[in-house]
């Protein structure tokens, strides 16, 4: 506190000539206009204002989940203290859109892991469809989770590495571009013929060259957009590449080992089979109101004792 009008206003002019009240200005945006005051005559104050920055600080981690906290303290802050509507709490367009926009951020990243989940399982469902087979929709799931991890994981490798808007949009779509290979190579397999080792070899000598040439367009596709200049692009292109990379290691590392190993044989997990043998049992059970026949073999039938077949029927 001061101790008078007169002492206050000295202090406001030495704050406003010095270095640092520039340095304020040059970091925050409109803070001149924001924070001032009004002389009155050669040492009086006719008006004073102040405004609360609520920036998060400099040396916070990128991502969300070094914001967060800043965030939500300024947010319990404002709702319990306020008397009025905060600037920034006001409809979405009305107040700070940065703060909505950031709102926004938080429902994407939250959503992710739940948008995730379905891609997985709309993947599998894929994977059925395609092989007929549940062993073998399971083997190439399992490629496909390995892949999207590996992925994820190098977001937070990178210095400052986090997951923002960019980053929780486009691992949702990873999955969608690291179910083509293995998907390739379990469809072949279902197709060949022999061992299990025998319809491995099979599937990488019909498609493991048309997988991993796919691969490199995709790889090579993304290296430009790595090199570019906006954030959007080189977040975009890395996700590319890497999903890309990923995705083919894993499929001739993990997937092809795994069918040469534990790949389903003859009609195990499949779902052709299953539904043939439902068939089967289908047209083998009993008519309903359909008298069984008269005679010996109908008294056995009803008894549980053994059909025996009439002597001209064995003779013919």
């Amino acid at each position: 506190p001061y101790k008078d009008e007169k002492a206050l206003f000295k202090a406001l002019e030495r704050f406003y000539d010095s270095d640092y009240y520039a340095e304020l200005v040059d970091d925050y945006a409109d803070f001149a206009g924001l924070t001032g005051f009004v002389r009155d005559g050669d040492d009086g104050i006719k008006a004073l204002w102040n405004s609360f920055n609520a920036s998060i600080p400099k040396n916070t981690s990128n991502g969300v989940d070094g914001t967060r906290p800043h965030y939500e303290a300024w947010e319990s802050y404002a709702v319990t203290q306020c008397s009025a509507p905060c600037y920034h709490l006001l409809p979405f367009g009305e107040g700070d859109v940065s703060w909505g926009i950031y709102s926004v951020l938080l429902v994407i990243v939250d959503e992710m892991y739940t948008s995730i989940l379905y891609a997985f399982l709309a993947a599998f469902g894929v994977l059925l469809v395609s092989t007929r087979n549940v062993i073998m929709a399971a083997l190439a799931l399992v490629t496909i989770a390995v892949a999207v991890l590996c992925v994820v994981a190098s977001i937070f490798m990178q210095p400052g590495g986090a997951l923002g808007i960019f980053e929780s949009v486009f691992a949702i779509l990873t999955l969608g571009l690291a179910v083509d290979y293995a998907v390739h190579i379990a469809h072949y397999y279902h197709e060949a013929a022999g061992s299990r080792y025998e319809r491995a070899r099979a599937s990488l000598a019909d498609i493991g060259v048309s997988v991993i040439g796919g691969a490199m367009t995709t790889i090579f596709a993304g290296m430009p957009l790595v090199a570019s200049a906006g954030l959007f692009g080189r977040t975009f292109g890395f996700f590319i590449l890497s999903v890309a990379a990923y995705a083919v290691v894993t499929t001739f590392a993990f997937l092809v080992p795994a069918l040469m190993v534990v790949g389903p044989e003859g009609k195990q997990g499949s779902l052709t089979a299953c539904c043939e043998r439902g068939s089967v049992k289908t047209r083998a059970a009993p008519l309903e109101g359909v008298a069984p026949p008269e005679g010996e073999g109908a008294a056995g039938l009803e008894e549980g004792k053994p059909v025996r077949t009439p002597p001209a029927a064995r003779e013919a």
